[in-house]
């Protein structure tokens, strides 16, 4: 499950982002993409691909929720899910397991990695940060979940959806006019990318408010 966590808690929402590129051609000289010969609309969606990918690395906007993996016996290490970007929370079963360092497990229990029982902790650096290490090493069968921050899928010509609040579409189109205005190519207008790079900055400032990785 995808969640665009919004001020008042988690929400699902949607914005086509296509429709987005459509919006803004009047502020790019043109009623279609059949008039516009400086710029495609794949070229727009890549910029609006980037930019999610800015708002999942920079603010943490995206964040799934994941039923998985199964915990299998004696199997201490963990793939972590497609597209995460780093853990939020951990648990076995309903118990919320404690984020530990290795350095951490070592003060803790020197033979830690062949230590048998209950699962209290999970480490990130254990084995690499795409992998979940448990410590310790599970006695028997259970069901792992998982909380994270996750890059969302790829924007592009087909595929072009964004899990995000509706006001955050203005954030995308300011975007995507500042590099199409930046573009090398006869249209380039540095002053009015400069004016909207300045409203993309005003957005980032409302998005760090309300979903900055220290929230």
């Amino acid at each position: 499950m995808l969640l665009a966590l919004l001020p008042q808690g988690p929400a699902i929402a949607g914005v086509d982002l296509a429709l987005v590129t459509a919006d803004i051609l009047p502020a790019l000289g043109a009623s279609s993409f059949g008039d516009l010969s400086w710029c495609t609309q794949a070229e727009l969606l890549q910029w609006a691909d980037d930019t999610a990918k800015r708002l999942a690395h920079r603010f943490g906007v995206f964040v799934e929720w994941n039923a998985g993996p199964s915990v299998l016996p004696n199997i201490s290490v963990y793939a972590v899910p497609p597209n995460h970007l780093d853990m939020l929370r951990v648990a076995i079963g309903s118990y919320r397991l404690r984020p530990s360092s290795v350095r951490d497990l070592l003060a803790l229990d020197s033979s830690w990695q062949t230590t048998t029982g209950p699962v209290q902790r999970y480490s990130m650096d254990a084995n690499g940060t795409q992998f979940i290490t448990l410590y310790p090493q599970p006695l028997g069968a259970a069901t792992m979940t998982v909380i994270f921050h996750r890059y969302p899928p790829t924007i592009a010509p087909g595929t072009s959806a964004a899990a995000v609040a509706s006001p955050i579409a203005d954030y995308f189109a300011y975007s995507m006019l500042a590099e199409a205005r930046r573009k090398e190519s006869e249209a380039r207008m540095e002053e009015m990318a400069e004016h909207f790079q300045q409203r993309v900055a005003l957005f980032e400032q409302i998005i760090e408010q309300y979903w900055g990785q220290g929230q």
